[in-house]
């Protein structure tokens, strides 16, 4: 069954044109469903649509709103269904001008000639009186799937199935009209259909089936939801390397810690740093264990009695080796 999209403002991004371009190569009587998320918009493209929709089998899904002349254009259907979160609206038709008094008079009659043609639709569709569906309109209603199926606005409330389907749809409305879209270097055809504009959008074969179409919007979701689960698990990674990375550099910063703590406090009860050094003994143990080490095992000058010996000579004065740390502590 060829699937009809009225995605968008009528009579701009939707027209009678690009309905019978969807349409083509369908005999009326055939049937056909068309999914609508529309405000509304021109009344009188809405309202050939309408007309153009009836000589079809037409089945309606309401997937967003069908709001002003959009919820015309769903009367067409001989069965109209509704999302359960779907909406219907219906107002009087309005316009902006600008003239002398008999110019606004004059639109004004043309106002209420519209009313009255709208309204020929809503009751055709829900069976109510004209003087119920005025009042209706007067009031700008606004009806929930409930209320839109109690007024016999619609037949069913349904669950609409895919939706990033029907996202895909509507974000490709939104470039409908232009001249040329760098999407892919895609030229776009001001009355291209939704369908024809999705299949440049995709490059896939011009010929494709709307099976065939949903079977590649699908395809292309989950690739890009593979990429954003690879992009987290990279995420993931990076912040997991860094927990490690800051845990082996506390634990090597405190196994420095307690090799210089040992090298110095040895050397003190070895007699070769008086307690005294040992803040200094410290920073150069710190900076650099190896070399302490062996500075200390190369000391010559030994302090008299150990801990207890005098803590003004430095170990190993008038060393080069010991004058280099000494330098580098400082």
């Amino acid at each position: 069954m060829r699937k009809i999209y009225i995605y968008g403002e009528i009579g701009w991004d939707i027209t009678p044109e690009n309905i019978l371009e969807q349409l083509q190569g369908i005999e009326p009587g055939k049937d056909i469903t068309v999914i609508i998320n529309s405000w509304g918009g021109d009344v009188f493209d809405g309202i050939a649509i309408y007309n153009t929709l009836l000589e079809y089998n037409t089945t309606v899904l309401i997937y967003g709103v069908a709001a002003s002349i959009a919820s015309v254009i769903a009367c067409a259907g001989k069965d109209v269904r509704i999302a359960e979160t779907g909406m219907i609206m219906i107002h009087n038709p309005w316009t902006y001008m600008a003239g002398e008094s008999s110019d606004l008079a004059h639109e004004a009659d043309v106002l209420a000639k519209a009313k009255t043609a709208i309204i020929q639709a809503y009751k055709r569709r829900t069976g109510k009186s004209e003087e119920e569906i005025s009042v209706l309109m007067d009031d700008e209603t606004w009806m929930t799937a409930k209320e839109a199926k109690e007024m016999g606005f619609v037949d069913k409330i349904v669950d609409p199935g895919s939706a990033d389907i029907v996202a895909m749809y509507k974000i490709a409305a939104h470039v409908r009209n232009l001249k040329y879209s760098r999407i892919n270097k895609v030229e776009i055809g001001a009355n291209m259909n939704l369908r024809n504009l999705i299949i440049k959008l995709m490059q896939i074969p011009s010929d494709s089936t709307d099976e065939g179409i949903i079977s590649a919007l699908k395809a292309r979701f989950s690739r890009a939801e593979k990429v954003q689960s690879l992009e987290q698990e990279n995420t993931d990674l990076k912040n997991q390397v860094a927990i490690l990375s800051s845990q082996i550099q506390d634990r090597d910063d405190a196994d420095q810690t307690a090799r210089a703590t040992s090298l110095v406090e040895n050397a003190i009860k070895d007699g070769k740093v008086a307690p005294a050094q040992k803040d200094f003994a410290m920073k150069l143990a710190l900076a650099d264990p190896d070399s302490y080490e062996e500075f200390i095992d190369q000391a010559k000058v030994l302090i008299p009695g150990g801990e207890d010996g005098p803590t003004d000579t430095p170990v190993g004065t008038g060393d080069p080796l010991y004058n280099h740390y000494q330098n580098q502590a400082n």
